[in-house]
């Protein structure tokens, strides 16, 4: 029996990487060869003893600043804490001495070592600075902090490339620091990576050296420098079997709430390797217009704000930029949705890039008396735009359609949308066909919608419909939306820009100056209405837009987007979340070609800088969605149901009942009598996605328990 056992352990220290031969069961720790390094090593570890007829085993990697443990139960399935207790005290107790011993080895080899005073192959090949390393005959050593800033070990590179950790050093959670501006500390796996970084962008950079240690620096740096921006700067290891480096970047991104960027269109994997290939100023262009996602963890989403973060480079220089300016208004996540959206508008109907068309539904959400309005009433005062501005109302979906067959391109400017959210799908009809006709129109904006009626008098065709729309709501919007939302087009077409703050200083009066810009921008805004494209009246005859090219760059570019983004889709389970990822990709062309016309002619090939905008666009609306949408399905009635129901789990618990039935339940909480079972089943499924409540199945009896969050 005890040889079964032990080849038990075996087999999962060997899944860890670990060659034990015999496993020693003594309550010592024991090192091993770990095969994170290749060469002879013994950077491996594990401790086992034998305690109660069972084994307890905890083993991990030094190199990897991994660890596990693993045990053979003695038959009753209870899991022993003291023996877990003692076989943790054994590790701290080598970790400290193992952590002494190599920071008396590493600060004596660093104290030997002197600055880089000549030139050196690796430097020359990867064409980066020294960053503040050193020389110890012919290789560079790398000197590796700990979180407190003490050495504890080092990394040595040849002038061929080799590199070498310490023998017995520490690597996890240890890393080199670059210095530069804190706003944003940037962590990346190599020192070459780190170093053109930093070159590009000026910004401090934390060498974590490997990709298993990112996760630990990172955690880190985020209580080191709380106010700044932790930025992941990923490899690509586009061309392995497995994309380690981004893979890792993407879990650790996603885990700890933040932002990551990798290197695209290059032969090579990492930013150095860009940096060769390219230049310099695209790595910066790279990071600094970079697609990253602000992303947050279900720990935060409760205690943050659900404001849409907006970086300045979603305010490209060109006729966006001059549109926010002529807006005069301070809360850009009101003034930039409206400035694309009426872009929007002035081409559409104009031009398309493979079958997608510029159409865009956008709604500013923000409290009330915070100036969701008010940029719109300006501009409406200006536009001198014959039909620019469709509808303000609908009454109905056919009265909505009959408008938009008038106008097939006008933008429709609502004040008040919320009620539309709010009541879709509770047995009002109205509301619902306003809802699906608008559905409808996003579908088939450039192609053709016939409505025949008992009257053919009241027949209603319209040919190449590009309906673009811009409204405000009030966060109540949210109130009733469920997890069955993300599923269907009422969240994947509608793009959300929060704002959850204070209410700005009121302009009484506008500015001359003010006055003019706005005009400025208009005439912009006309000369692309009124542009014509070669060939336009055989286009205007057959009543198409003209179909855009694009450079080759831009092509590539777009193709590794929309692989990034199967992938990821394919990868997500849940249907409502792997709409809205895959939406991106022509949520992302739409965007592209509203910055195509802001910076130049409407005509010409579109270029990587419109699609690099177009995915930045796509990404920070779409990742609202799913990381703050999403974890708050949400605020208002729905949400108060979840915490309802967690409160009669709460009050069945302390009522003695252990983990309780939803039959049991609604005698704790009456309010529970009144759910549908379909209510009551969205509800629970909200709380088992968020991981706040369990279930167990038992003789054919669902039972509940509350996890602690």
């Amino acid at each position: 029996m005890e040889k079964g056992q032990m080849d038990n352990i075996k087999t999962e220290l060997s899944s860890f990487g670990l060659d034990v031969t015999n496993i020693i069961p003594d309550g010592n720790i024991h090192r091993c060869h770990t095969a994170a390094k290749r060469k002879k090593n013994l950077d491996g570890w594990y401790v086992c003893r034998d305690f109660k007829n069972s084994f307890w085993c905890i083993y991990g990697c030094w190199i990897r600043g991994e660890q596990g443990k693993c045990s053979t139960l003695n038959g009753t399935g209870t899991v022993n804490h003291e023996a877990w207790e003692k076989l943790e005290e054994q590790r701290q107790i080598e970790a400290i001495i193992r952590e002494k011993e190599g920071r008396i080895r590493a600060e004596k080899y660093i104290a030997e070592s002197i600055d880089i005073d000549q030139p050196h192959a690796y430097l020359d090949k990867k064409q980066i600075s020294t960053c503040g390393t050193l020389r110890n005959g012919n290789l560079i050593v790398i000197p590796l902090y700990n979180k407190d800033g003490i050495i504890s070990s080092y990394q040595t590179i040849s002038e061929t490339g080799r590199k070498q950790f310490m023998p017995g050093g520490i690597v996890g959670g240890c890393c080199y620091p670059i210095p530069g501006n804190e706003k944003v500390v940037c962590i990346c796996e190599g020192f070459a990576t780190g170093a053109s970084i930093n070159a590009a962008t000026g910004h401090k950079v934390l060498v974590a050296l490997n990709a298993g240690n990112i996760v630990k620096v990172a955690k880190s740096a985020k209580e080191r420098f709380p106010n700044s921006e932790i930025l992941l700067c990923c490899d690509n290891d586009h061309s392995k079997e497995k994309n380690v480096g981004l893979e890792t970047g993407k879990k650790v991104a996603k885990d700890l709430g933040l932002a990551y960027v990798y290197p695209t269109g290059i032969k090579g994997s990492d930013f150095n390797d860009m940096a060769i290939e390219k230049s310099i100023d695209i790595v910066a262009q790279s990071i600094n217009q970079r697609l990253a996602i602000n992303m947050v963890t279900i720990d935060d989403v409760n205690s943050c704000s659900r404001t849409l973060y907006i970086p300045k480079e979603a305010i490209p220089a060109g006729l966006i930029r001059e549109g926010v300016e002529a807006s005069g208004q301070d809360i850009i996540q009101y003034t930039l949705p409206l400035i694309l959206t009426v872009i929007s508008r002035a081409i559409a109907g104009k031009i398309c890039f493979a079958g997608h068309h510029p159409n865009i539904y956008n709604i500013k959400v923000g409290g009330t008396s915070t100036g969701k309005s008010e940029t719109d009433k300006l501009f409406k005062t200006h536009m001198n735009i014959e039909k620019f501005f469709g509808l303000t109302d609908m009454a109905s979906g056919p009265g909505l359609l009959r408008s938009i067959s008038e106008n097939p391109c006008g933008l429709g400017l609502f004040d008040e949308v919320s009620s539309l959210f709010q009541h879709y799908g509770q047995s009002d009809p109205v509301r619902d066909g306003k809802i699906n006709m608008l559905l409808e129109l996003y579908s088939a904006s450039g192609g053709y919608i016939k409505r025949v009626y008992g009257d053919s008098r009241n027949s209603i065709e319209i040919n190449n419909p590009c309906f673009s729309l811009i409204g405000n709501a009030t966060p109540t919007i949210f109130d009733t939306i469920k997890t069955e939302d993300f599923e269907t087009g009422l969240m994947q077409r509608f793009n959300f820009w929060m704002y959850e703050g204070l209410i700005p200083p009121k302009k009484i009066f506008h500015k001359p100056d003010d006055i003019l810009k706005i005009e400025a921008f208009i005439q912009r805004l006309n000369d692309i209405v009124m542009s014509k494209p070669p060939q336009s009246e055989l286009a205007n005859a057959m009543g198409i837009s003209f179909p855009l090219s694009a450079s080759k760059d831009a092509l590539i570019l777009l193709q590794e987007y929309s692989d990034s983004i199967i992938e990821a889709a394919n990868n997500e389970s849940d249907e409502g979340k792997k709409g809205i990822i895959s939406r991106q990709y022509e949520l992302c062309i739409k965007y592209a070609m509203g910055h195509h016309a802001s910076v130049g002619d409407l005509y010409i090939d579109m270029t990587s800088a419109d699609f690099q905008f177009g995915i930045l666009i796509a990404g920070l609306l779409s990742d609202w969605k799913l990381t703050i949408l999403d974890k708050q399905v949400v605020s208002g009635e729905f949400h108060k149901s979840c915490e309802v129901f967690k409160q009669a789990i709460v009050a069945s618990m302390k009522a003695g009942r252990g983990n309780p039935t939803f039959a049991y339940m609604t005698s704790r909480r009456t309010i529970l009598k009144n759910w549908d079972q379909k209510y009551s089943k969205e509800v629970i499924e909200v709380l088992k996605k968020r991981k706040e409540v369990v279930t167990q199945e038992i003789d054919g009896i669902t039972r509940y328990y509350l996890v602690k969050i």
